[in-house]
C-alpha cells in the first residue's frame, strides 16, 4: 500500500473509517428471529396472548414507533396487533429489551383447522440492517367450541331459589361479567329469574370465575305443583368472538310442601309450659330472618312463645324450634295445638303452612306421692342414700312418670328401680338423667341443678293403695342441706289417661349444731374424724362464709386441712378402724395435702399435729405390696370391676383372654398414682365386650394384671 508522506496522519485514520464501516455493513445480514409463548396458541387463548420475538444477530431500533410501523402478523384472518386506546397502550407491541419484544393478539373470528401465524419484521425495526424482511411462525390449533351447564344436585322446587348453575366454556373464552349478566337468560317457569345483585343475596346474579368458568344464580318466588322444566340460554354476547346461542334444559321436580310438628316427649298439661317443639319445613327452606314476627300458636288459651329462655331458633334451612310458656288455667279436655307460618318466613312460598301437636289434659287425682324419708340428715361424702317414691291412695294406676330434681353440688345420683306398687312384670324405663340450668332470681343466684326422670307402665292390670314406686339411690358429694323435688309427675290408668297427684318433697337437713361446737366437726356428730377431713376436701377452693374454713380467712385451703386433721381425736386417727371411709380418700390426694402443708413451713404445735395426721393417712392409704384382687360380682353379668393396690406409682394394663388363650380385649389404664383401687368408682371397669365392642360369650375368662414389673393373673366367670 502506497501513502503520501505529506500529512501522513490524516490520510492513515481516513482509511481506518472506511475500513470499519465496510466491516460492520458486511456482517449484518446473519440476522435470525424467533418467536414464544407461555403456552401453545390455541383458538381459546389467542386473543390478548402474548408473543415474543426475540431477535439474533442484531439489535432493535429504539424508537417504538419505528417498530410498530415494521412488525406485523398475518396467516389467520381476523388475528391483528393490539391497538392503543385512549392514548394508554392497552395491548400493542412492547420492546423489553435490545433483542426482545412482546405483541398482544386480537382475534375476532373463528378457525375450523390448525393453521400457522406469521410473524413478520421489517428491516427498519432492525439497527443498520437493510436486508429483507424476517419471518417466523407459530402454530395455532383450531379447537371445538362447546358449553356445558350443570348443578350440584338434581333441582327441586324446596332448592331452586339461590340454586347456582355451573357453565363451563370450552375452545373459547367468556367475556366480561357484565357481557355475560346481559347475555343469559332462564324461562319456562313462572316466578324463576336470575337472582339480582345487592346485599339480600350472598352471590352475584352473575359470577366470572375464570376465563372459561362461570356461574349463574337463580331466584324463584313462586310455586309449581307438577314436575316442570327450566330453560337457560346463553347468548353469543357471553362468549369473546363468537356467535352463536347455546341453550340448556334442566328438570325441576315439584315437591308436596308441608310443616311438620314434633317433640321429644308426648305434651301434657303438666308439660306444656317450657316445653320445646321442633318444626320442620318439607319442600321450601326457612328464611334467615324474621321467623318469629311470622310464627303464631293457637288451639290453647294461655299458650304463647317463650319471650326469654328459649323463643325461636333456626336450627336449619329446614327446621326451627319453638319454646313455649303456658300461663293459662287447666282444661278439663284434650287438646290440639296448632302452629302457623306466614309465607313471608319460608323461601319461594307465597302461602302459609300450619302444623299441629297434641296435647293431652291432666284430671286431678286424689292421691299423694312424696319422696321419704325427710327430712333426713345429708349422707356422708361418697355414703348411699336411698329414696322412695311412695304413693298413697292410688286408684287404678297403670304407670307413672317423675322428674327428681336435686342439688347435683350435695348429691350425686346412682341408680333406680322399681318399687313394689306395680305388678313384678311393669316395665321401667331407663332413667334419663340430665343437668338443667336454674336461673336465679334477683336474691339468688343461677345455678345448675341435676335431674332424674323416671317412668314405668304395666300392662298386667291396675294397682291400688298406697306402695312404693320407685327407689332412687344418691351418694354424697358435700355436706350440706338441700331438697329433692318432684317435677313434672303424673299417674297413668289403664286407658292410657294421665292423672296429676299431690307431691310432696323431701327435705335433707343438717343436724342441730351443739351448744359447745367442737372446732373441725364440720359435719356435727361430735367427733372430728376423717369424714370431716373429706368434707374439706370436697370444699376446697370455696369462697364466703363456709364450716369448712375453720380459720376464718374466707377461703377454704390447705390450713383448713391441716387444723381438721390436728383436731383428730386419737382413735380417728387410726384409720384401719374405718375401712368403709378410707376408701372416700385417695392416696394422691392426701400425698398432694400433705406437699402443700410441708410448704407451709408452720411450726406451731396444732399444724405439726395436723401434717403428722396427714403423713399417718397416706401411709394408711398407701398399699405396702401391689396386687391383684379377685373382681366383683363374679360370677357377672354383663358387667364387673376389677379392684387392685398399688404400692408405687405404676403404668398399669389389664390384658383379658379367653380361656384358650386368644385375647379378648386390653384395658390400658394408664399411669396411676400408688393407692387402692377398689370401690366401683376406682377400679378396672370391664363392660363383657372385646375390641370390637361385642358381647362375649359366656364361660370362664382369665385376666392379667400388669403394674411395672408386677405381674398376676385371675380367673372370672360370664354366666348369662
Amino acid at each position: 500500500m502506497k501513502m503520501l508522506i505529506v500529512n501522513g496522519k490524516s490520510l492513515v485514520l481516513i482509511l481506518t473509517i472506511v475500513l470499519m464501516g465496510t466491516f460492520g455493513t458486511q456482517n449484518s445480514y446473519g440476522q435470525t428471529i424467533t418467536a414464544s409463548t407461555p403456552e401453545p396458541l390455541t383458538e381459546a387463548n389467542l386473543h390478548d396472548s402474548i408473543v415474543t420475538l426475540i431477535l439474533s444477530g442484531g439489535l432493535y431500533e429504539k424508537s417504538i414507533f419505528t417498530i410498530e410501523r415494521a412488525v406485523n402478523v398475518s396467516g389467520i384472518p381476523g388475528v391483528t396487533i393490539g391497538t392503543r386506546q385512549g392514548g394508554v397502550k392497552r395491548f400493542g407491541i412492547k420492546r423489553v429489551s435490545d433483542t426482545q419484544l412482546t405483541v398482544q393478539l386480537q382475534f375476532f373470528d373463528n378457525i375450523d383447522t390448525d393453521i400457522p401465524l406469521v410473524f413478520t419484521v421489517e428491516a427498519g425495526a432492525i439497527v443498520g440492517y437493510n436486508g429483507n424482511a424476517l419471518t417466523t411462525t407459530l402454530p395455532v390449533i383450531a379447537l371445538e367450541e362447546s358449553l356445558d351447564a350443570s348443578t350440584e344436585a338434581p333441582l327441586t322446587e324446596a332448592t331452586l331459589h339461590e340454586s347456582t348453575i355451573t357453565l363451563t366454556l370450552t375452545g373459547r373464552r367468556f367475556a366480561d361479567e357484565s357481557d355475560i349478566g346481559r347475555a343469559v337468560s332462564v324461562s319456562g317457569i313462572d316466578g324463576v329469574s336470575i337472582a339480582v345483585r345487592g346485599f339480600i343475596f350472598t352471590q352475584w346474579d352473575v359470577d366470572r370465575v375464570s376465563d372459561t368458568v362461570a356461574t349463574v344464580t337463580l331466584a324463584f318466588s313462586g310455586n309449581i305443583n307438577t314436575d316442570a322444566t327450566l330453560t337457560l340460554t346463553i347468548g353469543a354476547d357471553a362468549i369473546i368472538n363468537y356467535d352463536k346461542d347455546f341453550t340448556f334444559q334442566f328438570p325441576v321436580t315439584a315437591i308436596e310442601e308441608s310443616l311438620d310438628a314434633s317433640t321429644t316427649f308426648p305434651l301434657t298439661e303438666a308439660t306444656l309450659h317450657e316445653s320445646v317443639v321442633t318444626l320442620t319445613l318439607n319442600g321450601y327452606r326457612f328464611a334467615e330472618w324474621g321467623i318469629e314476627n311470622a310464627l303464631s300458636i293457637s288451639g290453647i288459651d294461655g299458650v304463647t312463645v317463650s319471650g326469654s329462655y328459649f323463643g325461636v331458633d333456626r336450627i336449619s334451612d329446614t327446621q326451627v324450634t319453638v319454646g313455649l310458656q303456658f300461663d293459662g288455667t287447666d282444661f278439663n279436655t284434650d287438646a290440639v295445638l296448632t302452629f302457623t307460618v306466614d309465607a313471608h318466613a319460608i323461601i319461594g312460598s307465597d302461602y302459609g303452612l300450619t302444623a299441629q301437636v297434641p296435647v293431652t289434659a291432666i284430671q286431678k287425682s286424689n292421691a299423694t306421692v312424696s319422696i321419704a324419708p325427710s327430712p333426713v340428715i345429708p349422707p356422708a361424702v361418697e355414703e348411699r342414700l336411698t329414696f322412695s317414691l311412695n304413693i298413697a291412695g292410688g286408684e287404678n294406676v297403670a304407670g307413672y312418670q317423675a322428674t327428681v330434681l336435686f342439688d347435683d353440688s350435695a348429691l350425686e345420683y346412682i341408680e333406680s328401680a322399681n318399687g313394689d306398687y306395680l305388678p313384678a312384670d311393669a316395665f321401667f324405663a331407663a332413667p334419663v338423667v340430665d343437668d338443667n340450668w336454674i336461673e336465679g332470681t334477683f336474691f339468688d343466684e343461677e345455678r345448675w341443678e341435676g335431674s332424674v326422670t323416671i317412668a314405668a307402665n304395666t300392662l298386667a292390670g291396675a294397682a291400688n293403695g298406697d306402695g312404693a314406686l320407685a327407689t332412687l339411690t344418691f351418694k354424697g358429694v358435700d355436706f350440706k342441706a338441700s331438697q329433692l323435688t318432684l317435677s313434672q309427675f303424673y299417674l297413668v290408668d289403664t286407658a292410657g289417661k294421665l292423672w296429676e297427684a299431690h307431691t310432696e318433697n323431701a327435705e335433707i337437713t343438717l343436724p342441730p349444731e351443739p351448744a359447745e361446737a367442737i372446732l373441725g366437726d364440720i359435719n356435727r356428730d361430735g367427733v372430728v374424724n376423717i369424714q370431716d377431713l373429706i368434707i374439706v376436701g370436697a370444699r376446697y377452693g370455696q369462697r364466703g362464709q363456709n364450716d369448712a374454713d375453720l380459720n376464718g380467712d374466707g377461703l377454704v385451703d390447705i390450713v383448713d386441712l391441716v387444723l381438721v386433721a390436728n383436731a383428730f381425736e386419737a382413735d380417728a386417727a387410726a384409720p384401719s378402724l374405718n375401712p368403709q371411709i378410707l376408701e372416700q380418700l385417695t392416696a394422691a390426694d392426701v400425698k398432694n395435702w400433705l406437699t402443700q402443708a410441708q410448704h407451709l413451713s408452720l411450726t406451731d404445735p396444732a399444724h405439726l399435729r395436723g401434717i403428722t395426721v396427714l403423713e399417718q393417712l397416706l401411709m394408711a392409704l398407701t398399699p405396702k405390696e401391689t396386687a391383684l384382687l379377685a373382681n366383683y360380682p363374679n360370677p357377672f353379668n354383663p358387667e364387673t370391676w376389677i379392684p387392685y393396690h398399688l404400692a408405687k406409682d405404676a403404668e398399669v394394663t389389664l390384658h383379658i383372654y379367653a380361656v384358650n388363650g386368644t385375647l379378648v380385649r386390653t384395658l390400658t389404664l394408664g399411669h396411676q398414682p400408688a393407692g387402692m383401687y377398689q370401690n366401683r368408682s376406682r377400679a378396672a371397669y370391664w363392660d363383657g365386650k372385646n375390641e370390637f365392642g361385642e358381647s362375649v360369650a359366656s364361660g370362664v375368662y382369665f385376666y392379667t394384671f400388669i403394674a411395672g414389673d408386677f405381674t398376676a393373673t385371675r380367673k372370672m366367670l360370664i354366666r348369662k
